[in-house]
């Protein structure tokens, strides 16, 4: 090489890397938040942590920053940095969605439409002790949507809420209309102490014969014996037995 012949230096761009201010500045936030919490009890952390998506915002700033103004710099992503954001604001969602799961799926839920469905069977019981065609009747009540009123009573429920009941005898019946008739007194005395009943349905079952009817909205709760007969469905081996 040439002593009087100038060294070439090679221009490298420096690199400058995305990622890494948004994750510390998110630790130390979670640092201090989780330390404040400790301080004072009262402070619900779950709120604060509901808003970690709000990371997404602070990331999109420091790339826009980067890139405007690193003129001429190498923008390089931190990819543990932002993995770790995601964690971040993935347990943030979680614990937002976290409430409304409890309140669908949770005790609470179940312990209300427990309650519910019990009262109501007790008032539909007292209209039907004295029937001794009735072998077993269940009530179940369902509370639907995500609110609810913790101290809802069976006096309360609307057409918002799903009321079921089914009923199933005890003693034979010679015709399908027999048994449509039965349920309709039945259906009557369900429907006296004003429940919005959704469905009702009737079941008999023997060795040698089976019947069913099944009843969905007021419509149907209405209808007539004539009419219900109908709806009627009958099983027996071999030829159906006359209306």
């Amino acid at each position: 090489m040439n002593p009087a012949e100038p060294v070439k230096r090679i221009k490298t761009k420096s690199i400058r890397r995305v990622g890494t201010f948004t994750m510390g500045l998110s630790l130390i936030a979670t640092g201090l938040l989780s330390i404040y919490s400790l301080i004072n009890p009262s402070f619900d952390i779950l709120i604060a942590i509901k808003f970690s998506p709000a990371i997404l915002i602070l990331l999109g700033i420091e790339i826009l920053v980067a890139y405007f103004v690193g003129s001429g710099e190498k923008i390089k992503y931190d990819f543990l940095s932002g993995f770790v954001c995601l964690i971040l604001i993935g347990a943030g969602i979680g614990f937002a969605v976290l409430p409304l799961a409890i309140d669908y799926y949770g005790p609470p839920r179940n312990i209300l439409e427990s309650k519910l469905s019990s009262e109501v069977y007790n008032r539909c019981y007292e209209q039907l002790k004295g029937d001794a065609d009735i072998s077993t009747l269940n009530i179940y009540v369902s509370l639907r949507g995500y609110g609810y009123q913790s101290d809802l009573t069976a006096d309360q429920l609307s057409s918002a809420e799903y009321i079921h009941a089914s009923v199933t005898f005890l003693n034979a019946f010679d015709s399908k209309a027999d048994f449509a008739a039965k349920c309709r007194e039945v259906t009557e005395k369900i429907l006296a102490p004003g429940f919005d009943f959704d469905d009702i349905n009737f079941y008999y079952e023997n060795d040698v014969q089976s019947y069913q009817l099944n009843l969905s909205g007021s419509f149907q709760n209405n209808m007539k014996a004539a009419d219900l007969e109908k709806l009627v469905v009958y099983e027996l081996p071999g030829e159906e037995i006359p209306g």
